[in-house]
């Protein structure tokens, strides 16, 4: 009976972080930074362990926020044509998988030695999980995990090694931050608290009004604060904003009154016209990560005020603050400035 009771447990750990998608979420240049279970962050650290390369990985720098880590915890993404990632570190060489590197060789670690990302063992395979974290699988079999006392006499007593054959164990399950992209023009990506990601249009789309009319709108209101950063609707606030308009103004044509949602409706950009005006949610994940860097954001955006598609009610709309971070409703007619969004 005990076997079947463990058995049991796996099989529940495993149900929880089950697999929503692969490496969709990455995209060429993108600069990230991983977090493990413990909050610190993984680091390329030199002359940390007594390994057979002086630049090894491990987990202990602290920071609130990704945007303040030091160069050595950030990584660039290289994309593989075979559905794998590379990670390039702040010396321009890869992450690699690095057997029998450490004395005795109890487990291959992570290293900073290869100077290629084509070979198969400096190449992982990402793999989203239903609670919002990663796991990367290397070519061994085996995912990348933080390691506790795994490296005599190393500096630090956490390192990564890729030796989990499985990704139940919250050491083996990361926290990816998206710091920007080496490429200004592209979209930004956004990690939203619901696990998702939203791409941001890398810079301010319009300054002009929630709506140009007190029209009916047919959407949730959020009477509070905590309430707007519960919404992570925008694609549907936006679809019923214009909707309203469009009904209201009928024959007067499209763009005729400029108002945030109807421009990103109407914006094709990179290859899409799926684009839409933020709900508050959506809003005050991008004031974080991409606000003002007083607030551990990357300082891409930081005018005053920005709209949300979030509607306080008939006559108010919900509005941010990237100088502070504060909610405020103002009337709908008001001018702000607007960042459009797509998934």
């Amino acid at each position: 009976m005990k076997t079947l009771k463990l058995n049991f447990t796996v099989i529940l750990l495993l149900l929880l972080v089950v697999p929503s998608s692969t490496h969709a979420q990455f995209r060429d240049g993108d600069i990230i930074a991983l977090r493990s279970d413990t909050g610190k962050w993984m680091t390329r650290c030199n002359n940390c362990q007594r390994a057979a390369t002086s630049n090894t990985v491990t987990v202990h720098v602290s920071a609130n926020a990704a945007s303040q880590l030091p160069t050595y915890a950030k990584f660039k993404v290289k994309l593989m044509p075979n559905g794998k990632i590379a990670l390039q570190a702040d010396t321009g060489k890869f992450l690699a998988r690095c057997n029998g590197c450490l004395p005795g060789g109890p487990i291959d670690i992570l290293t900073v030695h290869v100077s290629s990302p084509n070979p198969s063992y400096a190449q992982f395979k990402p793999v989203a999980l239903s609670n919002g974290k990663y796991a990367f699988l290397s070519d061994n079999g085996n995912y990348l995990a933080r390691c506790r006392s795994c490296s005599p006499g190393a500096t630090y007593s956490d390192i990564v090694g890729i030796h989990a054959g499985n990704y139940s164990g919250a050491y083996a399950q990361w926290n990816v931050s998206f710091i920007g992209s080496n490429d200004s023009a592209s979209p930004i990506p956004v990690k939203l608290p619901t696990g998702t990601f939203i791409y941001v249009y890398p810079k301010d789309n319009f300054r002009g009004s929630y709506t140009p009319h007190n029209r009916l709108i047919r959407m949730s209101t959020r009477n509070s604060t905590s309430a707007a950063k519960n919404d992570f609707n925008g694609e549907g606030n936006t679809k019923a904003i214009v909707k309203a308009m469009d009904a209201f103004y009928a024959g007067d044509g499209p763009s005729r009154f400029n108002y945030g949602a109807e421009r990103c409706d109407d914006l094709v950009a990179y290859g899409f016209s799926d684009w839409y005006l933020p709900s508050a949610g959506e809003l005050n994940a991008i004031y974080k990560q991409l606000g003002p860097k007083a607030s551990g954001g990357s300082g891409r955006f930081v005018r005053n005020y920005y709209w949300s598609s979030s509607l306080y009610n008939n006559y108010l709309g919900w509005a941010q603050d990237f100088k502070t971070g504060s909610f405020l409703t103002e009337e709908r007619g008001s001018k702000n400035s607007c960042l459009c969004v797509r998934k």
